[in-house]
């Protein structure tokens, strides 16, 4: 459980640590940039201390693929918490749970259960209920808000999946070395991409990454080593529903606590819906 407990923490302060930057006007875009050295450096040492597991084309490849997709779904998040608050954005970043189990359904033969039936329907109903509040604009129907929370979860979705595919066709020794790669490439990528657009990262922006690199790091450390343990050795189900009911909760009582952000009824209905999605993909 205390690996669990990390995963939870890592990930609950991951988004509120974001947030936090965007009220303290702290450039994000560097925050998330330069997070990923730190959170590559502390890899390559758990990589060192864990012993060398070897290095497969595989890996490399999912490191690669990894390494730009993190980046940018890390900056489609930074820009929901910006605008619609951390926690109608943290509600629909778990429920991209969805994804993985529908490519399961579709390509690996997965059999369709009743429990995926109902949460891939609590999933649009949670959708459905998130989307009123943030519908309409000042000036009419506000069409960001109408595609942002579909491509958020899209986006994770895939990001989740990714780390799916690897645990299916990649070797199981190198599953830190993969996240560490994956951190790796992301730092490469990111650092380019700010070099192309001319954009420099402010000290403090730099430092407040270091931070966040540290935490970000730990808690899909804290995820994997839950799963490798006796407690959820042969109930990664659980580990999961665990893990995503627990940080949708917490953000969304920290996004309402800490920083007063509204919620209506429809809100909390969908947040309601939200976490029996997670639990019904996780009862297959």
């Amino acid at each position: 459980m205390l690996f669990l407990a990390l995963a939870i923490f890592g990930s609950v302060f991951t988004a509120s640590f974001i947030k936090w930057c965007e009220s303290r006007k702290i450039d994000t875009v560097g925050v998330i940039a330069s997070n990923y050295l730190s959170g590559s450096l502390l890899g390559w040492t758990l990589v060192w201390w864990d012993g060398w597991p070897g290095l497969s084309a595989e890996t490399v490849g999912f490191g690669i693929g990894g390494g730009m997709l993190w980046p940018s779904a890390f900056l489609v998040f930074r820009w929901g918490i910006r605008r619609y608050g951390l926690s109608l954005s943290i509600s629909a970043a778990n429920l991209s749970l969805c994804v993985p189990v529908t490519f399961g359904l579709s390509f690996l033969e997965e059999a369709l259960s009743l429990a995926v039936l109902l949460g891939l329907g609590f999933t649009l109903a949670a959708l459905w209920m998130i989307l009123p509040q943030v519908k309409r604009s000042e000036t009419g129907r506000d069409w960001k808000a109408l595609c942002f929370f579909p491509v958020l979860l899209g986006m994770l979705g895939i990001v989740s999946l990714w780390t799916n595919l690897f645990n299916i066709w990649g070797p199981a020794p190198q599953r830190f070395l993969y996240v560490t790669l994956v951190f790796s490439f992301s730092l490469v990528f990111s650092m380019l991409a700010l070099l192309l657009w001319k954009r420099p990262v402010p000290r403090r922006a730099f430092l407040w990454g270091q931070v966040l690199g540290i935490t970000n790091a730990l808690g899909i450390v804290g995820l994997l080593g839950a799963l490798r343990s006796e407690t959820f050795a042969h109930h990664s189900a659980i580990a999961y529903s665990l893990h995503s009911v627990s940080v949708m909760l917490l953000g969304t009582l920290i996004g309402v606590g800490l920083w007063r952000e509204r919620m209506s009824r429809r809100n909390w209905a969908g947040i309601g819906f939200a976490v029996a999605a997670v639990v019904a993909l996780n009862l297959r």
